[in-house]
């Protein structure tokens, strides 16, 4: 939370349109809670379940779209990461190899992105788990879903039709408690629409449209 406020305090003028992505729409989700002064607009691409309820039907929706091998392998790199035996380079690694799983599970039909090669940061197991295990215990709690109290700006939920995370788990907690309030499903969409081959042009039409 404090290093997307100075990002956004250092390189912003005035209340920006925020766009979060999978968990990161949380992040932009407390943040328009929190910051609300700073925040006109949020956007949701992708984002994880609020309440934990739906979290089981991620990983069943992943498991119909994986090969029995790449399933075994799934499960085996799950097991490791979960041990806490390993560490460093190692547990970076296994993170690398299973985030490549997911993503396979995830899109309907990914292009690659040049860009990424040097946008992306390095994958880390130790940051990933300090991050993650903050976030799903406020998701746990309930305390993630009671920051829609204090959203008082637009929000716009897009997502993929192919997407493992399902529509209901964001718009049923949202749609009753803010006002202007717009959902958009893509087809032939995964849970990346910037990176979807046929649906890469309506989302970015839907992002420019709501930055107006």
């Amino acid at each position: 939370m404090q290093e997307l406020d100075d990002i956004i305090s250092a390189n912003c003028d005035g209340p920006i349109t925020l766009i979060g992505h999978s968990w990161g729409a949380w992040l932009g989700f407390i943040y328009a809670a929190e910051c609300s002064k700073k925040v006109k607009k949020l956007i949701f691409v992708g984002s994880g379940p609020l309440e934990i309820e739906y979290a089981a039907e991620i990983d069943k929706n992943r498991m119909e779209r994986l090969t029995p091998s790449e399933l075994t392998k799934y499960h085996l790199l799950l097991t490791s990461l979960g041990s806490g035996e390993t560490t460093g380079a190692d547990k970076d690694n296994l993170m690398q190899r299973l985030g490549r799983l997911v993503e396979k599970a995830d899109n309907y039909c990914a292009v690659k992105i040049q860009t990424d090669e040097v946008d992306y940061l390095p994958v880390s197991g130790d940051m990933y788990d300090a991050i993650w295990n903050e976030a799903a215990g406020l998701r746990a709690g309930g305390e993630l879903l009671s920051f829609v109290d204090k959203i008082n700006c637009p929000v716009t939920v897009i997502l993929g039709e192919h997407d493992p995370h399902s529509l209901d788990s964001v718009r049923l907690p949202l749609e009753k408690k803010i006002q202007d309030f717009q959902v958009y499903i893509l087809e032939k969409c995964g849970h990346d629409p910037g990176k979807e081959k046929y649906a890469q042009e309506r989302f970015y039409e839907i992002i420019r449209e709501k930055m107006k």
